[in-house]
């Protein structure tokens, strides 16, 4: 595959795409577009609470290590659920 080489507009107009939630699409040259098969990402697949899980596990795993991990699972909960609490309005 020969890619040419970008434009400063194309660079520009790229970019700008940093941080963006993007669908793209790969197409062989004379290709019908309307034939196409999507590709879903992990975070079409997976629950909130399972996005949360997993990155508690790696934040375990990254930052912390030690013990048992649902043990650090539950501590960071609870942190969070009192952090969630302490933006109740008080009575």
């Amino acid at each position: 595959m020969i890619l040419p080489e970008l434009t400063p507009d194309q660079k520009t107009a790229v970019f700008e795409l940093q941080n963006c939630e993007l669908k793209m699409l790969l197409q062989q040259e004379g290709d019908n577009p309307a034939k196409y098969t999507e590709v879903k990402t992990e975070f079409q697949n997976k629950s909130q609470s399972e996005r949360l899980y997993n990155v508690l596990y790696v934040l375990w795993r990254e930052v912390d290590g030690t013990g048992d991990f649902q043990d650090f699972r539950k501590r960071e909960m609870e942190k969070i659920i009192s952090k969630i609490k302490e933006k109740f309005p008080q009575s």
